[in-house]
């Protein structure tokens, strides 16, 4: 069975990280609220799918990214009655074995709400390249990548490109050691 590589992500809002504003998807909380706690604002119904589909995308208790737009919507409308700062970004992980689901392509992925290219692994702490080796160990990573407005890389060559610099960094004379993961680039949308 082919991965769904898109879909819905709640973060924390984008925050200045060593200088630079940087809005991927590796922002401190991804899904701020527990299992336990979301039971108050979904019904059982929603609950129940949500328990049937989520097996296979969770990692403990939180997911890694929703497909339905109604339960993501609730999600983020219940951060926002508890005052918790919190946003909710489309996503497409161009992951080689992923598969689109073209409905939700069709609807969020529009060139002007593209905010960027991170590069990072959609698993339970959405490891960002970006963040972790490009914003906070500046040197690991040269020539270091230009990122734009939003602290990520304008385009997906961009991203394809900062992975193979990370491979080559790795294999190297002097190997540098890093973050081991499934990571690709993930085209990040507003919503």
């Amino acid at each position: 069975m082919a991965k769904i590589s898109n879909g819905f992500v709640i973060t924390q809002l984008p925050r200045i990280q060593h200088g630079i504003y940087y809005g991927g998807i590796d922002n401190n909380s991804p899904w701020p609220i527990s299992k336990d706690e979301f039971k108050h604002f979904w019904n059982a119904k929603q609950i129940s799918f949500y328990e049937q589909i989520f097996d296979d995308l969770c990692f403990d208790e939180y997911p890694v990214w929703v497909l339905n737009e109604e339960m993501s919507l609730l999600y983020w409308h219940y951060c926002k009655q508890k005052g918790i700062p919190a946003r909710m970004i489309y996503i497409e992980s161009l992951h080689p074995d992923g598969e689109i689901d073209r409905r939700l392509h069709s609807q969020y992925a529009i060139a002007d709400r593209l905010l960027g290219y991170d590069v990072a692994e959609c698993a339970w702490d959405y490891f960002s390249v970006i963040l972790n080796d490009v914003i906070y160990r500046p040197s690991l990573l040269l020539p270091a990548p230009s990122l734009n407005q939003n602290g990520l890389l304008a385009s997906y060559e961009e991203a394809v490109d900062l992975l193979r610099l990370r491979e080559a960094r790795q294999t190297g004379t002097e190997p540098i050691t890093f973050e081991k993961g499934e990571f690709a680039p993930i085209a990040i949308y507003a919503v």
